[in-house]
Parts: structure tokens; sequence; C-alpha cells
């Protein structure tokens, strides 16, 4: 079965300096799907945040969306994820690289915040298409109450199509 999703996104402001740029977002979607979980319970999410960008390549910023509870047992009950994360990206020789730190915190639930740690690359091949790869790590699963670490590897090609401007993405 086939899953369509909608997403509705608008850039609230951008200010930018010879060094520096600030920018943010809302969203609205009918779906908030992480890592193929959806975490508003197939219904509506409203989100957004900020990003401070460096020229340097360094960057913090913050995220969030509503929840839906039901995903959490023993009595939690967030009705809010907010991420804050902090990076450094670049270019180098024709690779792009980010490496990083996020945190997912639930502000009305105790002991389910998650630390997660993240490195990618990838590399545009002009016309056949962009190519991306990229690693997660968390020491604890703690928003699904798992002391267990995690890895999540990510493999991505992205391109445009002749047709319409029509763009493909594949992720495995």
């Amino acid at each position: 079965m086939m899953k369509k999703t909608l997403i509705a996104t608008a850039m609230l402001a951008t200010t930018s300096t010879a060094q520096a740029e600030i920018s943010g977002n809302v969203s609205m979607a009918s779906d908030y799907i992480f890592r193929g979980i959806s975490q508003t319970d197939n219904q509506m999410a409203v989100q957004g945040g900020f990003d401070y960008e460096h020229d340097s390549g360094l960057y913090i910023g913050t995220w969030g969306s509503n929840v839906d509870s039901s995903f959490f047992d023993n009595g939690r009950d967030p009705q809010l994820e907010v991420d804050i994360y902090a990076g450094y990206s670049g270019e180098f020789k024709g690779f792009g690289y980010d490496v990083g730190y996020i945190r997912y915190e639930y502000p009305s639930a105790d002991g389910v915040d998650t630390n997660e740690w993240y490195a990618s690359g990838s590399y545009s091949a002009g016309d056949i298409g962009d190519f991306s790869l990229a690693v997660n790590y968390s020491p604890k699963l703690q928003f699904i109450l798992s002391d267990q670490s995690a890895w999540y590897y990510k493999l991505g090609y992205d391109t445009t199509l002749p047709w319409y401007d029509i763009g493909l993405s594949a992720h495995l």
C-alpha cells in the first residue's frame, strides 16, 4: 500500500549577515513519520523550527512537533517533541559532509529523552544525480524505553527526471 503524506511548509524569516544566517520554518503535515513509524498515530502534525548557520560550517537549531502520547507506555504522556541539534557541515573536493549531535526531548514525559550522534556524506554526480550515505548512533533508545544502543544507516539517491522537472528519491 502506498501512503501519501501531505506537507505544507513556509519559511517564517531569514536574516543574513556576511557570516551567519538565522532562519525559521513552520509546516503542517498529514502525518509525522520518523524512520517508518507514525509519531502522531496517522494524524496531522504541526511542526516548526529555528536554525542558526555560520559561514564556517557550524550550525545550531531547534525543531518541534506535536506527538501522539499513545506511542509511549508506562503512563508517559508527552504531547510535544522538541529536538535540539548542533553540528558542522561543509564540502571538500566535491564531497559534502555533516557531523553533529541531536537531542530528542519530550518535555512532559520523564526518562524518554534520547541522544543521537550522526555523520553523513554526499556526492553530486552532475546529470547522473546525487548520492548520500548517513549513519546515526544512539547510546540508549530511551524514547522507546530501551537501554540498548542503536545504529541507523541510510543510503540515498536523488535525481531530477527529464519530464516536467519531476524528482526521484530512493533511500535504503
